[in-house]
């Protein structure tokens, strides 16, 4: 097991084994205390393993009373090992950051697998006949002869079927998943699953809209500082959102104390690019990202126009550096390209922020939920005559969101669907078969989630899993993903901020905009259209039509997976392109090619080629 994981931990690999129990771990130095990591850790007769990088290091060490000197030189799998001594099962809730570790206590011959609530690390395992495997990725699990790499079909249905990714299966049969904020708990041949991290639904009363502003910089400063630990110069992706160029312009500032840099990633059009882009959205992110960098000397700004890969190349390489489906298909090609450039740079780490959406620059559109419950009739006409009017959405979409959460699931039904939603559905008719109920599934789901806002806000945090992209991103470039937007205190921060201050004057994600207003510049801040990544990716996809023909060839002569893809669909929409122009291009483009990586990763798990 421990060979087949080398590629993701090359810096070493060590096993120990206490009565029925073995654990390994291979290490790739990250931090400067990685040095003095001693993996697998023996504590009497508890042992632990763990993938971690803690964001709280001083505080955990403070709660358990630890030797701040001795605490300075010790790796995080040290703190952890010391936080499971005194807190046992309790302890995976008292860490902040990102982890993945197996913890075997010998006293009560008990296995304990957790992974962080905003998962950055990943962890898979295996109930086998009287026995159980672990390894951070499946391979390792493969490893093992008891454990058939074999293709999970209903796991490539659910995927066709545009169905949000949801609980601990994974693409292979027998391979389960911890999921984010869980543990597994295996106990007299028994496995149980339980979640640990519960954050407190509560709301942060401040006395000014300014407390707020602050408060969000600060929570921001404080992880994006933590993400910088054990950096020199570091890279990072920025669009012209505001999430991306907000953790971009807060490590311009951190890195400027100590002389660092930032190397800035934008991914753009070719010159010359003129399709149009769907309403509400731009196709060059760019300009906004060069204005951003232009604010700060300590930022070079590179720009990835046009990348050369297409959307079908480097599959067989996603397979095994990812082992799942790329869901964004189209996005891999400049993704891939911007890993090589900070690779030749030797720059270790890439700060994203794909969180943001849900936690720093959440738009807080259930606010119109809450004026019409509380009677707040005025305030809530107010708004929705402001979002109308600046175009933030139609009537219909500010009935949604004032309607949602309060009626009945059979009324909730019948509220005439945006723009948005019908667009979100166009997948799910292009590529599942008629009458799939994996699709109806999911809308009723998201309908059930929609009357229950903030619950619904942390179960989309908790799925939005990009640990086995950024274990691949390990093993193929050497570069460490991080995500201030999904650390846990800025989380749960965010997740206390009152919906009055993220919605305000009919515009969403107001507190983001007002709070990094003095370090955006205005056309950032100002920019009510979202960012079209990959634009020019959809209208290249009518040149790759031979090969997307070719690819739903082999779909269709693969049985077990083309009675689960709707293909002649499939082939009169890619026999369509290009049809950039068009208001569902995005969305149609998007779910042709998920569910043709799906299909390319399915066969050759399956041992097809081509």
């Amino acid at each position: 097991m421990l060979a087949a994981l080398a590629p993701f931990g090359p810096d070493g690999a060590d096993q120990r084994t206490v009565g029925p129990i073995v654990l390994g771990r291979r290490l790739k130095r990250l931090l400067p205390e990685d040095r003095y990591d001693r993996q697998p850790i023996e504590s009497g007769a508890r042992l632990l393993v763990a993938d971690v990088r803690l964001t709280e290091r001083d505080a955990l060490a403070a709660d358990l009373g630890l030797d701040p000197a001795w605490a300075s030189r010790a790796s995080d799998a040290a703190l952890v090992s010391a936080a499971f001594d005194r807190w046992g099962a309790a302890a995976p809730a008292r860490l902040y950051g990102d982890f993945a570790l197996a913890w075997w206590d010998g006293d009560d011959r008990r296995l304990i697998l957790a992974r962080s609530p905003l998962a950055h690390r990943p962890l898979h395992y295996h109930v086998g006949a009287g026995f159980f495997a672990f390894a951070s990725m499946p391979k390792g699990l493969h490893a093992l002869p008891d454990v058939p790499l074999r293709l999970d079909l209903e796991r490539f249905a659910h995927r066709v079927a545009q169905a949000p990714p949801g609980g601990e299966g994974t693409f292979f049969e027998g391979v389960r998943r911890v999921r984010p904020g869980r543990m597994v708990s295996v106990l007299d041949g028994r496995c149980e699953i339980d979640t640990f991290w519960r954050p407190e639904r509560r709301l942060l009363r401040l006395k000014r809209s300014e407390d707020y502003e602050a408060g969000l910089r600060d929570a921001l400063d404080r992880a994006v500082a933590a993400s910088l630990r054990g950096v020199g110069d570091v890279a990072s992706q920025m669009s012209g959102g505001l999430d991306s160029t907000s953790v971009t312009a807060s490590a311009a500032r951190l890195q400027a104390k100590n002389g660092g840099r930032v190397v800035a990633y934008t991914a753009a059009p070719p010159v010359g690019f003129n399709r149009p882009a769907p309403r509400g959205r731009f196709a060059d992110e760019s300009g906004h990202a060069a204005a951003v960098a232009a604010l700060y000397p300590n930022i070079e700004h590179v720009v990835i126009r046009g990348a050369s890969r297409g959307p079908l190349d480097d599959w067989d390489r996603r397979v095994w550096l990812f082992e799942r489906p790329s869901l964004d298909p189209l996005n891999m090609g400049w993704g891939h390209e911007i890993f090589d450039d900070a690779k030749a740079r030797r720059l270790p780490v890439m700060l994203v922020g794909d969180a943001g959406n849900a936690t720093l620059s959440y738009e807080g559109r259930e606010l119109f939920a809450e004026l019409l419950r509380d009677g707040r009739w005025l305030a809530w006409w107010r708004e929705a005559l402001a979002c109308v009017g600046q175009g933030g959405g139609s009537w219909a979409h500010v009935l949604k969101h004032t309607l949602s959460p309060l009626l009945p699931l059979p009324l909730l039904r019948r509220i005439p669907r945006t723009d948005a939603h019908r667009l979100a559905q166009v997948g799910r008719r292009v590529a599942a078969p008629a009458g799939d109920a994996r699709r109806f599934d999911a809308v009723r789901d998201n309908l059930i989630e929609q009357r229950d806002p903030w619950a619904s806000r942390v179960a989309w945090i908790q799925r939005m899993d990009a640990a086995n992209e950024h274990k691949g991103a390990l093993a193929g470039w050497g570069i460490d993903v991080r995500d201030p937007t999904a650390d846990r205190r800025l989380v749960e921060f965010c997740l206390s901020i009152p919906n009055d201050q993220n919605f305000r004057d009919g515009v969403g994600r107001s507190l983001a905009r007002r709070a990094m207003a003095g370090r955006l510049p205005p056309v950032v801040v100002g920019e009510l259209r979202a960012g079209l990544q990959s634009a020019h990716g959809y209208a290249r996809l009518g040149a790759e039509r031979a090969r997307l023909l070719a690819e739903l060839d082999r779909l269709a002569a693969c049985a077990p997976l083309a009675e689960r893809a709707d293909v002649a669909k499939l082939r009169a929409a890619v026999e369509r392109w290009p049809m950039s122009g068009e208001p569902e291009a995005a969305q149609l483009a998007a779910a042709v090619m998920r569910t043709l990586a799906a299909a390319h990763f399915a066969r050759r798990v399956m041992g097809l080629n081509d």
